[in-house]
């Protein structure tokens, strides 16, 4: 009867700001001067070293593109009511009530509501933390689109 040996086990790293993006077996697997060692010695991942990618600042919650719209437009005033941004964004007061919700709990949009004469108004604005959110946001997407630098 053949014997059967269990297959080697490959660990695939994630990529972060400290663990290189490659598959490598774990250490109790490897030969000591192999050549995997000598690919990636201990403490030289080029990751470890580079600065982080832009992307890590984005803000995926506003990776939405009708929340992205909202925040853009909030971002540009102190105060805005409902039906000019529904008007402007071009989308439904259901879609805009929702998507105002959403960053209202993340609570990066403060939603106030009152009267003009008789009737109701609704008015949205962004919280401190909501324009700080923005502005990251807006910073890592410029970043990410200057692309490569020149001597890469």
């Amino acid at each position: 009867s053949a014997a059967t040996h269990p297959q080697p086990v490959f660990y695939l790293a994630r990529a972060t700001i400290d663990e290189p993006d490659t598959t490598i077996p774990p250490p109790s697997r490897r030969n000591p001067g192999s050549r995997i060692d000598q690919r990636f010695p201990r403490g030289a991942s080029p990751a470890a070293k580079a600065a982080p990618h832009p992307r890590v600042g984005l803000n995926e919650f506003l990776s939405h593109p009708i929340r992205l719209s909202l925040v853009a437009a909030l971002a540009s005033v102190e105060e805005a009511d409902f039906a000019s941004l529904r008007d402007f964004l071009q989308i439904s007061d259901s879609a805009l009530s929702r998507r105002a919700s959403q960053l209202e709990e993340a609570k990066l949009v403060t939603i106030r509501k009152g009267y003009v004469g008789k009737r109701p108004r609704t008015w949205l604005s962004l919280t401190p933390a909501g324009r700080e959110a923005w502005t990251s946001h807006l910073a890592a997407i410029k970043a990410i689109a200057k692309g490569l630098p020149p001597s890469v």
